[in-house]
Parts: C-alpha cells; structure tokens; sequence
C-alpha cells in the first residue's frame, strides 16, 4: 500500500496530528460493493458522507481505486478509464483535479482518504473498503470471509464503462468464492450452512450443474 500522502495543492489536506493516528482503528469506511457510501468514524461519533461525495464522480473514483489495491496506477491512467468521455486526455485530468478538490472541500482538516507516491494515486491505508477486504479475502484463500465481505454488485446503479468488465470480475471471483466455501463447510460436515450457500449459488448461477449436484446431496 502506497504512503506518502497527498499534499494539499493535490487535492487532499494532510491529517492533523498524524503521529498520534491508528493505522489498526479505520477512520473512513468506504462500502463499494452494493449500495455505495463513505462514513466518517470519530470515536464513537459517526458521520455520513456519502451525498457530500457524489459529485464529479467520486464514487467512481474510490470505486476504481478499491477494485485495484495491489495495483499503483497513475492519476493519467485513471483519469482515462474514469473520465473516458472527457473528450481529451487533458481534460479528463481536469475532471479528476476537480474531483480530488470536492474530497478536499468534504475532509478539508479530517483524515486522509487518498494517497499519492510521485504520479500514483491509492486509497489511504487507514480507508476500510469492502472491495479491499474482498480481495484479500480471496487472495488468502479465506473463501467465508470472501462471501462475507460481497454485499452487492460493484458500485450498484453507477455507470462507467471500466466497470463493465471489472464488475463482472468482481461477480464471477465471488461465485467462485461461494462455491470454494460451499464445499468446504460440507467437507466439514456444516450441512446445513453448507446447503444454504448451495441455494445462494444456483439463485445466481442456475446453470452450474455442480451446485444442483452438490445442493441433492446435501
């Protein structure tokens, strides 16, 4: 994960008192899978800014960020996939200097959302994301927690043309997920839970035989 923060010409103001902060404690909660939202965490204080981060895309960005945390991007390569009807490569950098100003004006001394090391853009390290923890999960082979962690469909009820394809990754990597994990619990001997998941994976996959096979024998 990328370190170095943005500075405020960038678009970000640094965080306040940044020695006494808990990387372990997630101050912003991104849900990006399903309905999307942003939460501020301030002890025991929650505040929603979700509709303060709507405009000019953010979502989108935070979205395209979340789906690629193990992949340092550009902000030019962003801003082309973010903003591909920009018409120019310079104006779809426009777009996202306007975009990382409306995360500014939101946060303007709260804690980082984004990130940059030279010309790479990322989410902050203390950002919880449920896209992240997705792909951690799956990455560890952790098959439950990945189930777990997919509430819904990548940015749901957004559009971009980069999310086509990426949230068909996202959709196809979960059923394989569910599956994995379906037939774990059985090897467990966890039958019911195990059917369950089976009844899951045919709701949105009825053609995979081996789930029909596997929910008969359960």
């Amino acid at each position: 994960m990328i370190l170095a923060l943005i500075s405020a010409s960038m678009g970000i103001w640094y965080l306040d008192g940044r020695d006494s902060y808990n990387p372990v404690v997630p101050l912003l909660r991104l849900s990006a899978l399903g309905a999307y939202a942003v939460t501020l965490h301030d002890g025991s204080v929650e505040r929603d800014l979700t509709r303060d981060l709507l405009s000019q895309r953010i979502p989108q960005l935070l979205g395209w960020l979340a789906s690629r945390p193990l992949k340092p991007v550009t902000r030019e390569r962003i801003a082309q996939d973010v903003w591909a009807d920009s018409g120019s490569d310079a104006q779809a950098l426009t777009n996202l200097r306007k975009a990382l100003h409306a995360i500014r004006s939101t946060l303007p001394a709260g804690p980082d959302l984004l990130v940059q090391d030279g010309p790479l853009l990322a989410l902050a390290p203390g950002v919880e994301a449920d896209a992240v923890q997705f792909q951690s999960a799956i990455a560890a082979e952790d098959w439950g927690a990945a189930v777990a962690a997919y509430t819904g469909e990548l940015l749901s009820g957004f559009d971009n043309d980069w999310l086509i394809l990426t949230r068909e990754e996202f959709r196809l990597a979960w059923l394989d997920a569910l599956a994995r994990h379906c037939a774990a619990l059985e090897a467990a001997g966890q039958l019911p839970e195990a059917l369950r998941q089976a009844q899951t994976l045919i709701a949105h996959e009825p053609l995979d035989e081996t789930a029909h096979v596997r929910m008969m024998r359960l």
